[in-house]
């Protein structure tokens, strides 16, 4: 093809020509379905026999979504050409502002045959009116003199497999007629704020050959809604009245035939749904999502997390879509919710990777026992910072079951330490981790006010375990302000004499935070972490935050800080 354009050689192109021509007819049509527009309109000008071959390809989408094109396409030369080649048209993008154009594309409006325009495939509507309207506003008589003729556009395009509307003011009829006369439908995007019962009436009621499905839900009460549904419903049953007869003369025929409450969709690949609704998820989502197969690869939802419904949840669960990160903000309450209540969230969530529950003072024991129970074996990040209520039996019972856990906080950044769930030294070592992957270590460690030698030693080789460690933080600066700072002295002294050595094996370690704790941590030490931990970084803040500093550290400091930072 590229030849037979550029050819500079009249013999040559008189040649190549021939050569094309006596392709057999369906071979010329596939090429010149892969060309492009340019392509296509310099084919055109070749010959009278290429240009009738090239004219239904050239006529394929037609876009009109300016004033410009729709000047040039009202004239009486284009207008002419739009009569000729409507059946050629499988792609049309067009504004409802531009009611000329259709008033030529619709039959009911200008007398052509129907078969003229009757090959669209893909429909994309650019509305009149504001962004974001709502499809149950008034509707004003231009606006209800559009519809009608797009109506008769989607009516008489039964091949339609693509529809779109941007925006704009749609009716409910309209949208209505997506349901009831394009029976082969696969992809569905409504750009436009739709009211939750037309949603929910529109998914059930979607033909099964549907693959993809956009839709943005507006806010309203549920009184609004049902009476939306009512309507709807009563309108599907008006519309369906014209071809009543016909459908009764076939279940005559077969009287096993029962009409379905709601069709199956068990091709469809993706469903985006944007807006509010939160405590009625189970009104729009069911039966729908039980009509879904695991080809839905696809679900977006951003109100997904916040769903409290059982059943939607385990219809999601059936699908394979599950919640895998939890917040304060999905909480009932954020983090003034019940222990009970935040149980029962993650008992709904099963396979929940990352729980961030910060700052949620009544998350205790009912919430790690669903931790523990729901998500154990997926769960690679735990933040629990100012869960006071949480005991370390709490915890450890935890770190006992998540075999995936990467990151434990459980320090915050500003908060006291009385605020924090705090890991006890005897029930460390009564324990065995079942985690191996753990990075990131973020606890205060009471081993007691005896602080014993072999209690510490304990602890460390419970550490050792984790090989993988990068980041023990053990301590944050606390409330300085306090004319008596509470710096934790039950805490680990990560001394060589107290067992510091068992944690040789943490190769990989780069931060050890202890601030504001009172450690013995000095030059001795210093040297040895130097040894054997290669990648740790910044060793001065050791000292920052700390009642007391042994003697010699600082200056072992400032001689070794090159080779250590």
């Amino acid at each position: 093809m590229f030849l037979l354009i550029y050819c500079t050689s009249t013999a040559t192109f008189m040649r190549m020509q021939q050569w094309f021509s006596a392709l057999p007819p369906e071979l010329q049509e596939l090429i010149f379905a892969h060309l492009d527009q340019n392509t296509l309109t310099n084919c055109a000008r070749v010959s009278k026999s290429w240009n009738i071959a090239c004219t239904p390809y050239l006529w394929r989408t037609l876009d009109v979504k300016t004033c410009e094109r729709l000047k040039l396409l009202l004239n009486d030369g284009p207008r002419q050409a739009v009569y000729r080649n409507a059946a050629n048209i499988h792609s049309l993008t067009v504004c409802l502002e531009h009611w000329k154009l259709l008033s030529v594309l619709v039959p009911q409006y200008t007398g052509i045959r129907i078969s003229q325009c009757s090959n669209i495939r893909s429909l994309d509507i650019r509305c009149a009116g504001h962004p974001g309207s709502s499809p149950t506003e008034p509707l004003n008589t231009l606006a209800v003199e559009q519809a009608k003729a797009l109506r008769a556009l989607i009516r008489w395009n039964p091949r339609l497999t693509k529809l779109s509307f941007h925006s704009g003011i749609i009716s409910q009829s309209l949208l209505l007629t997506v349901t009831s006369e394009v029976s082969g439908l696969q992809s569905l995007y409504i750009g436009i704020k739709v009211h939750l019962g037309v949603a929910r009436v529109l998914l059930n009621a979607l033909p099964s050959t549907i693959q993809s499905i956009t839709m943005h839900i507006s806010e309203l009460d549920i009184e609004e809604i049902l009476e939306q549904v009512e309507e709807m419903e009563q309108q599907m049953e008006e519309q369906e009245m014209e071809g009543q007869e016909q459908q009764a003369n076939q279940q005559i025929g077969n009287p096993s035939s029962d009409e379905e409450s709601s069709r199956p969709h068990e091709v469809l690949e993706t469903l985006q749904i944007h807006g509010s609704f939160i405590g009625l998820e189970r009104f729009l989502f069911l039966p729908f999502l039980e009509s879904c197969s695991n080809k839905l690869t696809h679900f977006e939802c951003p109100e997904a997390r916040h769903f409290f419904d059982p059943d939607v949840s385990a219809a999601l669960a059936k699908l394979g879509h599950f919640l895998d990160r939890l917040g304060p903000s999905d909480l009932p309450d954020s983090t003034d919710s019940t222990d009970a209540e935040i149980a029962e969230l993650i008992l709904l969530h099963p396979r929940l990777r990352s729980i961030n529950l910060e700052g949620c003072k009544n998350a205790a024991a009912l919430t790690a026992d669903a931790i523990r129970d729901s998500c154990g074996n997926h769960l690679q990040e735990l933040y629990i910072a100012g869960c006071g209520n949480m005991t370390s039996k709490d915890v450890q019972m935890i770190m006992c079951k998540a075999s995936q856990l990467e990151k434990l906080v459980a320090i915050g950044k500003d908060s006291t330490l009385f605020q924090d769930p705090t890991l006890l030294a005897r029930d460390i070592t009564g324990s065995v981790w079942a985690m191996s992957s753990l990075q990131h270590f973020e606890c205060r460690i009471v081993v007691g006010p005896l602080r014993l030698k072999q209690t510490q030693r304990q602890v460390y080789q419970q550490l050792a375990t984790q090989s993988n460690l990068e980041r023990i933080i053990l301590g944050h600066p606390l409330d300085h302000e306090l004319n008596d700072p509470p710096f934790q002295l039950d805490c680990l002294e990560l001394t060589l004499k107290s067992g510091l050595r068992e944690l040789s094996g943490l190769v990989k370690l780069q931060e050890l935070s202890v601030m504001s704790l009172a450690h013995g941590i000095g030059a001795p030490e210093l040297e040895w972490m130097a040894q054997h931990w290669p990648t740790l970084k910044k060793p001065h803040l050791f000292f920052s935050h700390v009642p007391s500093v042994k003697h010699g550290a600082c200056e072992w400091i400032s001689r070794h800080s090159k080779i250590v930072l």
